[in-house]
Protein backbone atom coordinates (compact mmCIF):
# COMPACT_ATOMS: atom_id res chain seq x y z
CA UNK A 1 0.00 0.00 0.00
CA UNK A 2 1.45 3.51 -1.03
CA UNK A 3 1.69 6.67 0.75
CA UNK A 4 -1.60 7.97 1.63
CA UNK A 5 -2.78 11.54 1.60
CA UNK A 6 -4.88 13.89 3.01
CA UNK A 7 -5.56 17.20 1.33
CA UNK A 8 -7.37 20.45 2.17
CA UNK A 9 -9.22 21.95 -0.89
CA UNK A 10 -10.51 25.21 -1.35
CA UNK A 11 -13.09 25.28 -4.00
CA UNK A 12 -14.37 28.28 -6.30
CA UNK A 13 -17.70 27.85 -7.32
CA UNK A 14 -18.58 31.42 -8.45
CA UNK A 15 -15.30 31.51 -11.25
CA UNK A 16 -17.25 28.41 -12.78
CA UNK A 17 -20.62 29.55 -12.78
CA UNK A 18 -19.78 32.78 -14.55
CA UNK A 19 -17.91 31.03 -17.19
CA UNK A 20 -21.21 29.08 -18.08
CA UNK A 21 -19.94 25.53 -15.91
CA UNK A 22 -22.58 25.56 -13.10
CA UNK A 23 -22.38 23.17 -10.72
CA UNK A 24 -18.76 22.37 -11.60
CA UNK A 25 -15.79 23.88 -9.64
CA UNK A 26 -11.89 24.92 -9.65
CA UNK A 27 -9.41 24.96 -7.25
CA UNK A 28 -8.34 27.80 -5.19
CA UNK A 29 -5.69 25.83 -3.06
CA UNK A 30 -4.69 22.77 -2.01
CA UNK A 31 -2.51 22.13 1.24
CA UNK A 32 -1.80 19.39 3.90
CA UNK A 33 -2.44 19.41 7.69
CA UNK A 34 1.39 20.87 7.60
CA UNK A 35 0.74 23.51 5.34
CA UNK A 36 2.52 22.25 2.14
CA UNK A 37 0.89 24.02 -0.41
CA UNK A 38 0.14 21.15 -3.78
CA UNK A 39 -2.21 23.72 -5.94
CA UNK A 40 0.63 23.67 -8.49
CA UNK A 41 -0.14 19.78 -9.16
CA UNK A 42 -3.59 20.61 -10.62
CA UNK A 43 -4.29 23.36 -13.88
CA UNK A 44 -5.99 25.72 -11.73
CA UNK A 45 -8.47 26.65 -15.00
CA UNK A 46 -9.68 23.27 -15.35
CA UNK A 47 -13.84 23.38 -14.33
CA UNK A 48 -13.70 19.89 -12.33
CA UNK A 49 -17.32 18.07 -11.62
CA UNK A 50 -16.41 16.41 -8.27
CA UNK A 51 -14.32 16.23 -5.85
CA UNK A 52 -14.05 12.37 -7.32
CA UNK A 53 -12.80 13.91 -10.59
CA UNK A 54 -10.15 16.10 -8.92
CA UNK A 55 -9.14 13.15 -6.40
CA UNK A 56 -7.93 11.32 -9.58
CA UNK A 57 -6.27 13.53 -11.21
CA UNK A 58 -4.28 14.00 -7.59
CA UNK A 59 -3.78 10.37 -7.41
CA UNK A 60 -1.70 10.38 -10.66
CA UNK A 61 0.40 13.41 -10.25
CA UNK A 62 0.77 11.31 -6.97
CA UNK A 63 1.33 7.89 -8.59
CA UNK A 64 -1.09 6.42 -6.12
CA UNK A 65 -4.57 4.75 -6.22
CA UNK A 66 -7.40 7.35 -6.25
CA UNK A 67 -8.57 5.71 -2.67
CA UNK A 68 -5.02 6.62 -1.11
CA UNK A 69 -6.16 10.23 -1.75
CA UNK A 70 -8.62 12.17 0.91
CA UNK A 71 -10.12 15.68 0.24
CA UNK A 72 -11.81 17.69 2.60
CA UNK A 73 -13.32 20.61 1.17
CA UNK A 74 -12.97 23.87 3.73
Amino acid sequence: MGKSYTLYVHLDYETSARAGAGEMFQVFSIKDADGKDYTSLIDQGTHYHSLDDLQNVLAERFGVSPSEITLIEE
